[in-house]
């Protein structure tokens, strides 16, 4: 009997996988044939126009979902061309800055060598005049330490050593008010009062250098404030579609209905099919309309289901056969240990007759002494 359940359970496995395809086949023909068209008598263009509306729901989650994806693509490339802007800006404006100083000290270096002879100039550079004249004193008497202390006894080290860090700690003081100086020059010369008289072609390249920075600023604030809005377009865009605060919840249940509505896709075609399937006039208009293979195929995996249907009824059947044989074999068995054991309850019942037969006659005699021996013993009384 295994052999027929390892029979029985293969051919119950075949069935379920035929079944799934089956069935897959009824959902590709009726995805195949939603085209055609079908009397309302036959009941099948309901299912028909059901699995059409399927299609519809499911296309619509799928142009959301691929409208969300593209507006948060969008939107992270201008975020990032923003970011790009805003870093270019400051670039820019950190060369300005630099620039700034670079145009001042080139300017009082013009200034010195007298290219610049405008009165004008005298007044700007006369406060880095004075730095300058401060910081060659300051770097004279820092040098004149250093050397005395390369001379001074090894204890004298010490004093010369705090004196020459006060002198570096004041230069270092001196450069950087220089260096503000600088920046001061530097935006003065920008300004209409000099324009006219600067003519040193090196300072007029810094100069025009600096105007370029300034306009290439100006254009990225454009860009800077054209991304801005486009940015918040996507923003607001994104709002109407529910994906401005948590994009990913809101796509992750899109995603659900979108897996909710293949589901729904998949039964209605099947539904769909399996009706075509099961009505002979229908098949026969699919024949008409085109391909014919599906339905070869289908028949030949209904022909494999009626097998194995049968094959499976034929199994069950031999095995419950067999299994009713066992229990009659059973009951068989019991009856013989009942008989048996009657037989043996019969030897013993004869055997207990017997006992209690023989146990009678010798109470009887007992009993025959007994009355004799007191019929006697009243004799002898008398």
């Amino acid at each position: 009997m295994s052999v027929m359940k390892n029979e029985l359970s293969k051919a119950k496995h075949d069935l379920e996988a035929l079944l799934v395809s089956l069935g897959e086949k009824s959902r590709l023909l009726g995805a195949g044939n939603l085209a055609v068209k079908i009397s309302d008598e036959s009941g099948a263009d309901e299912l028909r126009l059901r699995a059409l509306s399927s299609r519809e729901r499911l296309e619509k989650i799928d142009k959301e979902i691929r409208r969300i994806r593209a507006l948060l693509s969008e939107k992270e490339d201008v975020e990032r061309r923003i970011e790009e802007l805003v870093a270019s800006e400051k670039e820019l404006s950190e060369r300005r800055t630099r620039l700034y100083g670079e145009i001042g000290r080139k300017g009082f270096e013009s200034y010195q060598k007298g290219t610049l002879t405008d009165e004008r100039f005298s007044i700007l550079f006369s406060e880095i005049g004075e730095y300058s004249d401060r910081e060659k004193q300051a770097l004279e008497e820092l040098r004149d330490l250093e050397a005395s202390k390369e001379r001074s006894p090894l204890l004298k080290r010490i004093t010369f050593g705090a004196k020459i860090t006060l002198a570096k700690n004041n230069l270092t003081g001196l450069r950087k008010e220089q260096d503000k100086a600088y920046f001061k020059a530097g935006e003065a010369l920008f300004g209409q009062e000099f324009a006219s008289a600067i003519v040193d072609p090196q300072l007029l390249t810094l100069i025009a250098t600096f105007r370029e920075s300034e306009r290439r600023e100006e254009e990225l604030r454009g860009e800077r404030s054209e991304a801005e809005k486009k940015r918040q377009d996507l923003v607001t865009q994104l709002a109407d579609a529910g994906a401005d605060k948590n994009s990913t919840k809101c796509l992750r249940d899109l995603e659900q209905k979108r897996a909710e509505g293949e589901t729904a896709v998949a039964e209605s075609d099947r539904d769909y099919g399996a009706t075509l399937l099961l009505m002979p006039e229908l098949r026969e208009l699919i024949r008409k309309e085109g391909d014919t293979s599906l339905l070869e195929e289908v028949a030949e995996l209904e022909k494999n289901e009626e097998f194995l249907r049968t094959r499976i009824a034929a199994l069950e059947a031999g095995i419950e056969a067999e299994e009713k044989r066992e229990e009659l074999e059973k009951q068989r068995t019991q009856l013989e240990k009942v008989k048996r054991k009657r037989e043996e309850l019969d030897t013993e019942m004869k055997e207990i007759k017997k006992r209690i037969s023989e146990g009678e006659k010798e109470l009887n005699r007992l009993l025959e002494v007994a009355d004799v021996d007191h019929s006697s013993a009243s004799d002898v009384s008398e």
